[in-house]
């Protein structure tokens, strides 16, 4: 089990996210999240969902996407909560919200504390990925 939280002014929103693997069959729990917030960050449960397929194929990516993938996972989303917020009156954005980068992230971590050799050495941002990593050119290894 792992959290992210989205901030809203002080407060932070938290995402919990469980994995559990039985069979053949990836579930996602994300019960402890917490409800829609009235702004923007809140996602839709088919905003959640392809999250996860993302999240899940990215350390993986010789899987493809096709119906055998999808008819893997489960989810199990919380009514009316910012990762599975009702379509009206609750405003939510789709992909590019803080609750979209959080699932992933999420995911990310679950899987590479299960399968360290498929880790990805990012954070998922919509804007960018984070690499870390050292840069070996002079102009830019700064000594000061």
């Amino acid at each position: 089990m792992t959290s992210g939280h989205i901030t809203q002014g002080e407060e932070l929103i938290p995402i919990k996210i469980k994995m559990t693997i039985q069979g053949d069959k990836i579930l996602y729990d994300l019960s402890g999240s917490y409800s829609y917030i009235g702004c923007f960050l809140n996602v839709s449960s088919g905003t959640s969902f392809s999250t996860m397929v993302g999240g899940t194929k990215a350390p993986f990516s010789r899987i493809t996407l096709n119906s055998v993938c999808y008819s893997v996972l489960e989810t199990r989303l919380p009514e009316s909560s910012v990762v599975n917020a009702a379509l009206y009156p609750i405003a939510f954005s789709g992909f590019c919200s803080d609750a979209y980068e959080k699932i992933m992230n999420a995911i990310f971590e679950l899987w590479s504390n299960l399968v360290p050799e498929q880790a990805i050495d990012c954070y998922f941002n919509m804007g960018f990925f984070l690499v870390g990593g050292r840069d070996k050119h002079k102009a830019y290894n700064n000594k000061n």
